[in-house]
């Protein structure tokens, strides 16, 4: 779902990145971010695999370092950088009895972009993809004052 218009105009790029450190792995993605500069095809999409930087194959490590790696700042000005990784398994479904009406912890974003430092309790208002999109719900945060 992350490539569905670049795929149907063949405007994938698939490439491997045989870095083994994360900064190595940061500079090939600044250069392939300048290919994707503004002579590129609408929806252009580079998927780069990096299987050799031994400590992501802890997803921990991995999630923290595309979070928070200064190495990444000004890539989000360039290209939309989608980090996927195989332990991911934030958005493949809820948890067992979670939907709409129930009561859960979530984080938000911060005006800076960043998780907020702690999650409060919201209410499940949806969970149709038509309503709220793919891989997302619908909250009401307990705490917004309406």
């Amino acid at each position: 779902p992350w490539a569905t218009r670049a795929l149907k105009s063949e405007a994938i790029r698939y490439t491997a990145c045989d870095a083994r450190s994360s900064r190595s792995v940061a500079e090939r993605l600044h250069e392939e971010a300048a290919l994707l500069g503004p002579n590129a095809r609408s929806w252009s999409t580079t998927l780069v695999a990096c299987p050799n930087v031994s400590s992501w194959r802890d997803f921990k490590t991995f999630d923290h370092w595309v979070a928070k790696s200064p190495l990444l700042d000004d890539l989000e000005e360039l290209v939309s950088l989608v980090a996927f990784h195989p332990d991911f398994m934030r958005w493949r479904a809820l948890a067992e009895g979670i939907g709409p009406g129930s009561t859960v912890l979530s984080h938000y974003e911060e005006a800076d972009g960043e998780r907020s430092p702690e999650p409060l309790p919201a209410t499940v208002l949806s969970c149709d993809a038509q309503v709220v999109g793919a891989r997302r719900i619908g909250l009401r945060f307990l705490d917004d004052g309406v």
